[in-house]
């Protein structure tokens, strides 16, 4: 079954019954600044915060990776670029339920390109 997005009303029911699986992208220049974008949407909405999404409905995370990082950066680079720095949880008062988000935070390494 191919990935695909799910509908809001999916999402909603995902978001009140289950954790979010996330990936968040730790990209660093050649001056090892991080790669931070401010948000426009919540939750966080108008915090810094590294760019990243979630993970598709039958998405591997290979794909998920690759499609996160081209999504929010234009470049290419594949899960094998990366290193896994750790898997973290965000509760925020604003998200549309009460639930966590869960986030493989990976180390994209560094793009050649200045940020």
């Amino acid at each position: 079954m191919a990935p695909r997005f799910l509908s809001r009303a999916e999402l909603d029911t995902v978001i009140r019954l289950a954790p979010l699986i996330s990936i968040d992208l730790v990209i660093r220049n050649a001056r090892d600044e991080a790669l931070l974008g401010l948000r426009t949407n919540e939750p966080a909405k108008g915090c810094y915060f590294v760019p990243g999404g979630m993970i598709l409905k039958n998405e591997r995370l290979a794909d998920a990776f690759a499609r996160l990082v081209k999504t929010e950066t234009d470049h290419a680079a594949s899960l094998d670029d990366a290193r896994l720095i750790g898997v973290f949880e965000h509760f925020y008062d604003n998200n549309r339920s009460s639930g966590p988000i869960l986030t493989f935070a990976s180390g994209a390494g560094r793009l050649s390109c200045e940020c």
